[in-house]
């Protein structure tokens, strides 16, 4: 049997290392920091690097063996980690997005539209490359502090404008 691999890495533009220790209230099993080199003759870093490995003592694990290691870590950890994620000149998924998916057309990417008239909102959607569609903004999009962050109207396809 090989060895089941369980572990979490955040990657940053813009925290440092320790900073990320500090909101999770974690030290990492192995990390990078902005502006370091893992060889002299390599390039900077451009990004942090924060690994946290879930293991378990006496050789190979099994996804089971693994699950009360992630647990132990508690929610608070897994709080955190959600709110590392989260990017606050985002838009937030407007609610209906899934389900307005199911209504989308194939027009440079995927494209919903809400309502008619001057009042219409579009919904945009894109290819991850695996066959799987994310919403990724509307053009009524706000951040999670209510921060307009809409598409530009130029932006959706006439197709859709009139659809």
């Amino acid at each position: 049997m090989s060895a089941f691999r369980l572990y979490f890495r955040v990657v940053s533009q813009s925290l440092q290392p320790e900073e990320i220790s500090k909101r999770l209230g974690a030290e990492p099993d192995d990390s990078t920091s902005i502006g370091s080199r893992r060889h002299p003759q390599s390039p900077r870093q451009s990004h942090t690097t924060w690994i946290r490995r879930a293991g378990v003592a006496g050789g190979p694990a099994r996804p089971e063996d693994l699950e009360p290691v992630v647990v132990g870590w508690g929610l608070d950890f897994a709080d955190v980690l959600g709110r590392l994620v989260y990017a606050p000149k985002k838009a937030v998924l407007s609610a209906d997005a899934e389900a307005q998916f199911s209504k989308s057309f194939l027009v440079d990417g995927r494209w919903t539209k809400v309502g008619s008239g001057r009042n219409a909102v579009y919904y945009r959607y894109f290819d991850d490359g695996n066959g799987k569609w994310h919403w990724s903004g509307s053009t009524n999009g706000v951040t999670k502090t209510g921060i307009p962050v809409p598409i530009p109207m130029s932006r959706v396809p006439i197709q859709i404008k009139r659809g």
